[in-house]
């Protein structure tokens, strides 16, 4: 006689309800909040969910609270808040963090970070808590987790399966942890430490379902005493099952679910090398390159999109270009020592963080060199990438710096390639401009060319271009 797996052997099993149903779109209610972990990995991950959550409800005006380990520094802290204003950042120091077992592979890959959205109980004031990790992307109506009620709601554990094992201990199918809607009861001083108790003895066998997780372990043993609505399938779809069952479709889903390896971790986010050090799962499956496809796709467009709109109110912004003359173009400001051109303006090509202590830095300390430089010229001009801009936001800028912004960002930006001509842009300058592995050098080539559109004539020192890096405009 065969043997059988010990999924089979269960007497119970949770078959998955799938509702392909679109519903109306209703922006949240002001008693209700998102909440989200995540840290530097992660970030990708919390600005494709925010993204794709305010596709859904571009009214959104609820608060967003996203748990960090404090490596979200201030430049990525920004960029997320420029996106959505209303997102509060929490860094959690929690009690139980001593004595956090790490005696499996699950709990030690995800640490405490993982254990974080356990702090949703800690939110009082709100009439539910919506946990959302930041591994999702919302595709259209999550209005059942907000309907009126008193029961948590959760959806079943699915994905390489089309039904959920029921545990003997819970007596329930295994709920999964990436979805939960916390009502406004469980949201106290008393709910928080009976939790925060189970994480604190989490390495405990339970039953052999169970035990394979870590913070899903911990709120399915939670949930156990609590009344709980089971939501379909569709309100937290795992990308296995919709590879599997739905053949890749989305009609009618509201939340994508890339449990597993992420996206934003392989290329192009990160070069392979990175990428290995980051997850030790095969990358090599096939549902996995179809999810990563649909992410990446996904991903893209919204964040495309954003990035044009924002970069169109800086350029609208933008009237400090001087009209006329002579424009010295340079990479750094020894090159304008002892000069006795007669240049009008000067131009600093700036391609990274790095003369403010790099992207980890937590305030702006503007260069003493470049204050001293500026003083002397009476204004310079400065200028950046504008994937940087939002290390600068709500931060004083010298009234003798002029700071302009040029749309050079991966993966959007062409590749220059002199080989075949000069590169076209628009002429109003509302596109990803093209870049090359020399980033001084893709960012001369862009000042030139709004300088010129401008009248002025630029000159370049200590930068060397070929005669064919020129751009012809649209």
């Amino acid at each position: 006689m065969k043997r059988r797996s010990f999924f089979e052997h269960q007497a119970i099993k949770y078959r998955s309800i799938y509702i392909p149903a679109r519903f109306e779109i209703i922006n949240p209610p002001a008693d209700i909040c998102f909440l989200t972990v995540a840290d530097f990995r992660f970030f990708r991950g919390v600005e494709g969910f925010l993204l794709s959550l305010l596709e859904v409800y571009p009214g959104l005006a609820v608060d967003v609270f996203i748990l960090h380990d404090g490596t979200l520094s201030r430049f990525l802290r920004n960029r997320l808040l420029s996106l959505y204003s209303k997102c509060i950042f929490l860094e959690p120091k929690p009690g139980w963090l001593g004595a956090l077992a790490s005696d499996s592979l699950n709990r030690k890959r995800i640490g405490y970070l993982g254990y974080l959205n356990t702090f949703a109980l800690s939110l009082s004031g709100y009439r539910r808590v919506i946990v959302l990790d930041s591994d999702i992307l919302v595709l259209g109506s999550l209005h059942l987790l907000w309907a009126s009620g008193d029961a948590f709601r959760l959806a079943p554990d699915c994905g390489t399966r089309s039904w959920s094992p029921v545990s003997t201990v819970t007596g329930r199918p295994v709920l999964n942890s990436g979805v939960i809607s916390v009502p406004g009861w469980a949201l106290s001083e008393a709910e928080q430490r009976r939790i925060a108790d189970l994480i604190v003895h989490s390495s405990i066998p339970a039953c052999p379902l169970l035990d394979r997780f870590a913070d899903q372990k911990v709120w399915n043993q939670y949930l156990s005493s609590c009344e709980v609505d089971i939501l379909p399938v569709n309100q937290n779809c795992n990308v296995k099952y919709w590879d599997g069952f739905l053949g890749g479709l989305t009609l009618g889903l509201s939340v994508l679910h890339f449990a597993g390896p992420k996206p934003w971790l392989t290329w192009p986010w990160l070069d392979p090398a990175s990428a290995s050090a980051f997850s030790s799962a095969r990358l090599d499956q096939p549902w996995f390159a179809r999810a990563s496809q649909f992410w990446n796709q996904h991903y893209c467009r919204l964040l495309a999109a954003w990035r044009l709109s924002i970069f169109r109110s800086y350029l609208d912004a933008d009237d400090d270009l001087p009209r006329s003359g002579e424009a010295l173009i340079v990479q750094s400001l020894e090159f304008i020592l002892d000069s006795d051109e007669g240049f009008e303006s000067v131009h600093l090509l700036v391609p990274d963080l790095e003369a403010f202590g790099g992207a980890l830095a937590e305030s702006v300390a503007w260069p003493a060199e470049w204050l001293a430089q500026a003083h002397a010229l009476g204004v310079l001009h400065v200028w950046f990438p504008f994937e940087l801009s939002s290390f600068f936001d709500h931060c004083t800028i010298p009234s003798v710096f002029r700071l302009h912004w040029l749309l050079i960002e991966a993966p959007f930006s062409p590749e220059l390639d002199p080989s075949v001509g000069p590169a076209v842009v628009s002429d109003d300058y509302l596109c990803f401009e093209p870049w090359s592995s020399d980033p001084v050098r893709s960012m001369a080539i862009a000042v030139q060319h709004r300088l010129r559109a401008v009248g002025c004539r630029p000159l370049l020192r200590g930068l060397e271009l070929s005669y064919t890096d020129s751009i012809g405009m649209c």
